[in-house]
């Protein structure tokens, strides 16, 4: 008898204005986490690590968890309307706590009590159980308007310092930056700094990687993994790169709300049976009822963000609606089919590997 896919999300950014109905400063629904929860562990994410972005956001993640604990009962039902619910497969939630390269101004008033304020709230997340990984940190020159060269390259290295203290992987971001990024982490992962710090946990993960094939060369060589998500299946350069990555070493994500896998993404034509984009359900010929819009790449309706908030489901079989181009982990197992189709293997041993190499790096069961 085949296994159950089962999925872990290792980058969601569940804080995002978008899962709070706020999109570019406007408001349009209410918050809609619990439907955005229960898609994703009807379609077998099981696992997911919400990532911290800024001191204030993972706060909030330690809040979203608790809430979701709070009222598992209650979506374990919901969910068993829709499929059948076991414990073991429920989704468990997960997070990292750290300063993104494009927040670290945060720390600039005041370096030594911010990171103060970080130790803690880490320490707090360890008692909780739900901490996994100290990120996302590192470097993004991509996105220089939002913080310099300099400040990256400063409060990265502050970070790892406190990372020093305890015995978690690192969850990484780095952008157009590959060799400062390995001239600041490579003394700490192999202890050779003048003060002697080093990494307890020399272990992690290089996310949403979209470098070339000679940065990931070189970055193999720090002993790190790689996650990959639609941003880093969006060209034909990227489609190389990826199939590169050891399958010991490789993780999956969506990194959502962003990085959605799109109709003009150079791995589209590698997903199984192409549907058309915005695929609509056509009334009978005497129905006054409107058009069902579908998601192209899942059977899941699909509605605009300023009409989510009037939707009515009549059809109770049904989940809620996704929001047009707002990436979500329901779309987990697309990642997995294009990565079993690049690597040319089944697309049952990527998602068993992938799986299996996140509850690895994370120490998660």
């Amino acid at each position: 008898m085949a296994l159950k896919p089962r999925f872990f999300d290792i980058g969601v950014n569940l804080t995002d204005s978008m899962f709070h109905g706020k999109y570019r400063d406007k408001h349009y629904h209410d918050k809609d986490l619990p439907d955005v929860l229960l898609r994703a562990n009807y379609n077998n994410v099981d696992r997911i690590l919400i990532t911290g972005s800024s001191l204030k956001e993972s706060g909030k993640v330690l809040d979203i968890i608790d809430e979701y604990k709070s009222c598992y009962e209650e979506f374990k039902a919901r969910l068993s309307q829709y499929k059948e619910v076991k414990d073991e497969d429920s989704l468990k939630p997960y997070c990292t706590i750290g300063v993104h390269p494009c927040s670290v101004k945060e720390f600039s008033k005041d370096p030594a009590g911010h990171i103060d304020q970080l130790r803690d709230l880490i320490r707090k997340g360890l008692d909780k159980g739900v901490v996994k990984a100290f990120g996302e940190i590192g470097l993004d020159y991509d996105r220089l308007y939002h913080a310099s060269k300099s400040d990256q390259c400063k409060y990265f290295e502050l970070q790892l310092k406190l990372a020093c203290e305890f015995d978690l992987p690192l969850f990484l971001h780095m952008r157009a930056a590959c060799d400062d990024f390995i001239t600041i982490i490579k003394p700490f992962l192999e202890g050779t700094r003048p003060d002697g710090l080093k990494l307890r946990n020399t272990t992690g993960v290089i996310h949403s990687f979209t470098g070339s094939v000679e940065e990931l060369e070189k970055l193999e060589k720090l002993g790190l993994d790689f996650s990959v998500n639609g941003c880093s299946l969006k060209t034909e350069e990227n489609l190389e790169v990826v199939k590169r990555i050891p399958l010991s070493k490789l993780h999956l994500e969506t990194d959502a709300p962003w990085c959605e896998i799109k109709k003009s993404s150079a791995c589209f034509s590698l997903i199984a049976s192409e549907p058309s984009t915005e695929t609509q359900q056509k009334p009978s010929n005497n129905s006054k009822k409107p058009l069902k819009r579908y998601h192209p790449l899942l059977p899941i309706r699909m509605v605009n963000s300023d009409k989510l908030s009037k939707f009515q489901n009549e059809d109770p079989s049904e989940l809620p609606p996704v929001v047009k181009s707002r990436n979500e982990p329901c779309f987990m197992p697309i990642i997995a089919q294009v990565m079993a189709k690049l690597l040319e293997i089944p697309e049952e041993e990527i998602i068993q590997t992938t799986y299996e190499n996140s509850c690895k790096l994370f120490k998660v069961d």
